[in-house]
């Protein structure tokens, strides 16, 4: 036994060293950040534990010599074996997951329900994962359009516990509101009802204010909240020119309580100089309702008159009248 575990005093140095001799020869390709070093080193440091791993097997199947061959084979096999079996479980493990799981796409056979709207056989299912085994369903698209409430519904997902993105069947009204079908209607359960939460309007007038259509809709606590960006990918096509008192706009938000009185108005000028009187002000300049009949413009901008800069006018709504804020809101 002591024969075969005795190293020689030179054998001793090298293995002591050997660890410093990886380092040394893994620095230089450290200096300039280069991980390829640290690359090397790992290489080096594997080959080294699979060849004392293999010769512990080695050691251990030649101490059982004295057993009969199975026992000597099977034993040295497993514990050669032993440091793979993680790497076994984890593919097995992977593939009985994507053969056995239930399909996150189903097509139901018998009548079924998601958030308590019900559905008819043959409505496609979209499940999502549960855990490492079990789904839960959040989108449905039935054989045909269906209702959920008075609404004409061509398929819906769960966006939330109480809440649920249509795609309609058509432009539809909602909740006093022309919603598009060309994007998203999201709705919300209060008690055993579904109310809008958010969605594309057509054009519409609110308290004097034209909104295009586009112009997304959104709930809030004490009323609601409308906003419009030029954008084609909004408008679905080139967007109309939006005008507020005469100012050309890139974008518009309000806010308004439920009898939809308007609250608070903001803006974007767009890409052009706009004209104030004798104020100019370069584009992207901002808009923001400053009371019930006058409109602040921010940005940069020149008096004509006498050359000055100015970052603020006051736009008096009634008689157009203009003159420079005292300092911006």
């Amino acid at each position: 036994m002591n024969q075969v575990c005795r190293f020689s005093a030179e054998g001793k140095v090298l293995w002591f060293l050997l660890p410093f001799l990886l380092l040394v020869g893994a620095t230089p390709c450290w200096a300039d950040g280069d991980m390829s070093g640290l690359a090397v080193l790992i290489f080096w440091v594997a080959g080294i534990v699979g060849i004392v791993w293999l010769g512990f097997c080695a050691w251990l199947y030649y101490l059982l010599r004295r057993q009969p061959p199975w026992h000597r084979f099977g034993i040295s096999a497993v514990v050669l074996v032993l440091p793979l079996l993680p790497f076994v479980t984890e593919i097995a493990g992977s593939w009985l997951h994507e053969n056995l799981r239930s399909p996150l796409h189903q097509v139901s056979a018998e009548p079924t329900s998601l958030l308590g709207i019900d559905l008819p056989p043959g409505t496609q299912m979209d499940f999502e994962e549960e855990g490492r085994w079990g789904r839960t369903p959040v989108a449905a698209r039935p054989p045909e359009p269906i209702r959920i409430g008075k609404l004409l519904v061509r398929a819906f997902r769960r966006s939330a516990d109480n809440a649920i993105e249509l795609e309609l069947f058509g432009d539809q009204e909602v909740d006093g509101w022309r919603c598009l079908a060309r994007s998203s209607t999201t709705l919300e359960r209060v008690g055993d009802a579904w109310q809008l939460s958010a969605c594309s309007i057509d054009v519409a007038t609110i308290d004097k204010a034209e909104w295009p259509s586009g112009t997304l809709f959104q709930r809030q606590e004490k009323g609601f909240f409308l906003s419009w960006l030029n954008d084609p990918f909004v408008c679905a096509a080139e967007c109309p020119a939006l005008l507020w008192n005469g100012i050309p706009l890139s974008s518009m938000q309000g806010e308004y309580d439920t009898d939809r009185r308007l609250l608070a108005m903001s803006a974007t000028t767009d890409n052009q100089e706009v004209k104030l009187g004798s104020f100019r002000f370069e584009r992207w300049a901002k808009l923001q309702q400053s009371g019930s009949e006058a409109i602040e413009i921010q940005g940069k901008g020149l008096d004509t008159r006498d050359g000055r800069a100015v970052d603020c006018v006051t736009l008096n709504v009634k008689n157009k009248a203009t003159h420079r804020c005292i300092s911006p809101s």
